[in-house]
């Protein structure tokens, strides 16, 4: 016999210390989370205004560019790749790899939606216990399967096929994140 105690099924419980340990938990976490992607969104923002006119096409730029923002674009990635936060920090130190290996590549608003999404997908297939496949990360990021493809060939290539990120310099790129969400108005934690 199931005993109505009044909550509906979705309510979480809060009966308890430990349970509302455990959410405090939770929360903290996605405040954390929603604090790195908020940075990292604010540095290719910053990459973007500041990089120089692109001297040549490269298979990362857009024929448009995108309408939706970069925050935006990273918060959709953020909900719907399921993977874990260092990732994103590592989709960082390889785009930056990249664009310091080939000048010809830029950051500028034609290219750094596409990039974000290919260095974040391999990021999550190199460094995460489960992935989606292709197909599903270029829905996510609105692309057909074959632009996604041919992406993350080119990608790995241009790295080298150097997807390993020492602890060293990942602390770096998640440093250099949290500067950029401590420097942004309305967003230093009180």
């Amino acid at each position: 016999m199931v005993r109505n105690t009044g909550k509906s099924v979705g309510e979480p419980k809060t009966n308890s210390f430990q349970d509302a340990k455990q959410q405090s938990k939770v929360s903290s976490t996605c405040s954390a989370s929603q604090r790195l992607i908020q940075g990292l969104g604010g540095v290719l923002s910053q990459m973007v205004s500041t990089a120089p006119p692109s001297k040549c096409l490269t298979c990362f730029d857009s024929s448009a560019v995108p309408a939706i923002s970069i925050a935006d674009y990273l918060l959709r990635m953020h909900r719907l790749f399921h993977c874990s936060t260092e990732c994103f920090v590592i989709a960082l130190v390889y785009i930056d790899r990249l664009v310091k290996a080939n000048t010809a590549i830029t950051v500028g608003p034609p290219t750094c939606h596409r990039l974000l999404l290919t260095a974040a997908m391999l990021a999550v297939k190199f460094n995460d216990d489960a992935f989606y496949s292709n197909a599903y990360y270029a829905r996510v990021g609105g692309l057909k399967v074959w632009e996604m493809n041919r992406l993350e060939s080119q990608l790995l290539h241009m790295l080298d096929w150097r997807l390993q990120v020492s602890p060293e310099e990942f602390e770096l790129y998640s440093k250099c994140i949290s500067r950029h969400v401590l420097n942004e108005p309305g967003t230093r934690d009180v």
